[in-house]
């Protein structure tokens, strides 16, 4: 949501696209749509040029409504593009400085429909924003999103028929099964472990992951590395989490270590360890960094408020489940956030990075900690955060904004009833008021 009459405090942005138009609709335009659609979405304004000094200005568009018909022709041509994903109120003529343009807001599309596509052919056609310009994806992208639309199985499912049952470790075995009082048969019950079509029992890709001697000869990205006051490598995902939980449990207090150990755990179970890279989980005096390869699957908002679980590892998860680890799911997250909120500590937060595929979580241990701003103290520049805030993130509370700008909450309060009084912010609801920007 954009403040058309206010164009030029805008600037194109991961988030923000401006296209002229006033020769019909631009080729780029598609490569954009794919772009954001791929990536965190954004919003693509047609009959909007960039001037020198990257401020946006309105053009006024002849005929919008010919281009929104040309637009909505193309967009549900499946051999143009593979898949519409925009709803009703996605394509709209607007004023904007007195003029028409049109805006398209493109959502992140769902990982069922990734990768958007255009010209019948994923691997020449998928694009993803990079910063302020669209780029084309690398093979490897295009396959990890191949990957990730399959519904009934996940890639840890896999059965590895030209690996046997001697690839796993025996010792990790042993521990593993005194948690279950149980025989090796479990590894079957828990799928570390299949049966082929002459009944010859393999480990499945999470057995080998979870337990294997060495699982880099079938995963050569893999590695698994945390880095403290001393480093650790460890060659499989059941030792590496037994360790890193070991030393996070010695150096943090009991009111810490349940939300660390949920973002250890996130970390394991939704990373991509078909990808290029593999995992690195850092601690310093201001943060714990968790970072896997591969973005994360659910929302990410949605995930934060519970009661959403997609991980991309399903068997991992069931083996991590059946020693009572992780064991309810989608509220590991809130339950994370609700911990650092109560220690008094700035709020975690998620960065996704495209090329290569990774997903950050940085648990922040120090104020400092959070990504540097350049405040000055002066209202006007906390105007404009929330201004950024609310363009990328759509809606907030005060609450949010106050961790946001890490300003007192009767501060924040103000500035917001100053924009509201500016006519730049708009409020739903009471208790609590959701903020957003105004059409």
């Amino acid at each position: 949501m954009l403040d058309l009459e206010h164009l030029k405090k805008y600037r194109e942005n991961n988030r923000i696209e401006a296209k002229k138009a006033l020769g019909g609709l631009p080729k780029s335009l598609w490569e954009t749509y794919s772009a954001f659609a791929n990536a965190i979405g954004g919003i693509i304004l047609l009959g909007v040029e960039e001037a020198p000094d990257k401020s946006l200005h309105a053009v006024d568009l002849p005929s919008p409504e010919k281009l929104v018909a040309e637009f909505l022709e193309i967009v549900n041509d499946p051999k143009r593009v593979s898949a519409n994903i925009l709803g009703k109120r996605d394509v709209q003529i607007e004023l904007a400085e007195g003029k028409h343009i049109i805006l398209i807001n493109v959502p992140r599309a769902q990982r069922f429909m990734r990768p958007v596509y255009l010209d019948g052919n994923p691997y020449t056609g998928t694009y993803r924003r990079d910063g302020e310009g669209d780029r084309r994806c690398k093979r490897e992208e295009v396959e990890s999103m191949l990957r990730d639309r399959e519904n009934l199985h996940t890639p840890d499912e896999k059965l590895l028929w030209d690996v046997g049952m001697d690839a796993l470790d025996v010792y990790c075995l042993k521990i593993y099964l005194a948690h279950l009082g149980k025989r090796e048969k479990a590894l079957f019950e828990v799928g570390a472990a299949g049966l082929d079509g002459a009944g010859v029992p393999h480990p499945t890709a999470a057995g080998l992951l979870m337990f294997g001697k060495s699982p880099k000869e079938v995963f050569p990205n893999l590695s698994l590395v945390y880095r403290g006051e001393e480093r650790v490598e460890e060659k499989n995902l059941f030792s590496f989490y037994r360790s890193v939980r070991n030393r996070l449990l010695f150096e943090f207090s009991p009111a810490a270590q349940g939300a660390l150990s949920e973002a250890l755990l996130n970390c394991i179970v939704n990373a991509d360890y078909f990808g290029e890279c593999g995992i690195l989980i850092e601690k310093s005096e201001e943060w714990v960094r968790f970072c896997n390869p591969g973005l994360f699957r659910a929302d990410l908002k949605a995930a934060q408020h519970g009661g959403v679980s997609d991980p991309r590892n399903e068997n991992i998860v069931k083996i991590f489940h059946a020693i009572q680890i992780g064991k309810r799911a989608g509220s590991g997250i809130p339950r994370m956030f609700s911990s650092w909120r109560e220690l008094g500590l700035p709020l975690p937060f998620f960065k996704e990075n495209f090329s290569p595929e990774r997903t950050t979580l940085v648990l922040p241990l120090k104020k400092s900690a959070v990504k540097t701003r350049s405040f000055s103290g002066k209202a006007d520049v906390q105007k404009a955060e929330i201004i950024r805030y609310l363009t990328d993130n759509v809606k907030a509370d005060s609450k949010e904004l106050s961790a946001l700008l890490e300003a007192p909450p009767s501060r924040v309060r103000r500035l917001l009833s100053e924009l509201e009084r500016d006519a730049l912010v708009t409020h739903t609801g009471s208790r609590p008021k959701i903020f957003r920007l105004k059409d």
